[in-house]
């Protein structure tokens, strides 16, 4: 005959921290009006061709980070209607030129950042250069998950 062996219950508490990167939203939408100006300066005669849409990469809902499997921020991509998903490299000054780490960018809340994408469109590439604020979603809410 086989005995059972009696264990008094318990309760266990386990303690979760939330991950800073995962656990708070960003947003961040392209300043179209300052973004056409400065499309003016790269390309005086065809900015026209390069034109910043407030309904497109001004919203914010068409900037993503992408996360790895540990959850770090390794990149961003702009969902453009009219060309699919496109790569965003980041930069920390107007002109364009120091790439910053998308990991950084929660560095940044409140903060403009500079950002390029790239599109073909038949024969045509096209690079447009953005910038806009890093804004959280919802402030009174981080580190929620």
């Amino acid at each position: 005959m086989n005995m059972k062996k009696w264990m008094t219950p318990t309760a266990v508490e386990e303690n979760f921290l939330a991950n800073n990167t995962v656990s708070t939203c960003y947003k961040i939408a392209c300043n179209t009006d300052v973004a056409n100006n400065v499309e003016k300066s790269f390309y005086p005669r065809s900015y026209q061709a390069h034109y910043h849409r407030p309904d497109f990469c001004g919203n914010a809902e068409h900037q993503v980070l992408v996360t790895n499997k540990k959850n770090e921020i390794v990149g961003m991509k702009e969902l453009n209607a009219d060309n699919g998903v496109l790569d965003c490299t980041l930069y920390t000054d107007v002109s364009y030129n120091k790439e910053m780490a998308p990991s950084d960018i929660t560095k940044y809340i409140n903060k403009t950042v500079y950002w390029k994408t790239h599109t073909t469109f038949l024969i045509f590439d096209t690079e447009y250069h953005h910038q806009g604020t890093v804004q959280l979603v919802d402030a009174a809410k981080q580190n929620m998950s």
